[in-house]
């Protein structure tokens, strides 16, 4: 048996990024029910290596509502 699923629309992703020339924070805001924690930590990582935020002060909440 396999699982399909549908979507009538897409995810979607929007960020904030805080900089004050010392400090680098962003919230990544996912049109989504949740990430798990590996996710979460690649992500955060990438974020890292390619923006220059620490992982700390990255925050990912999800929101998703019908």
């Amino acid at each position: 048996m396999s699982m399909k699923r549908a979507s009538s629309s897409e995810c979607c992703a929007s960020a904030m990024v805080i900089d004050d020339g010392q400090t680098r924070a962003a919230i990544l805001n996912c049109d989504l029910i949740g990430v798990d924690l590996p996710l979460t930590w690649t992500i955060r990582k990438r974020a890292e290596r390619e923006l220059g935020i620490p992982p700390d002060h990255l925050m990912i909440p999800c929101t998703h509502t019908h």
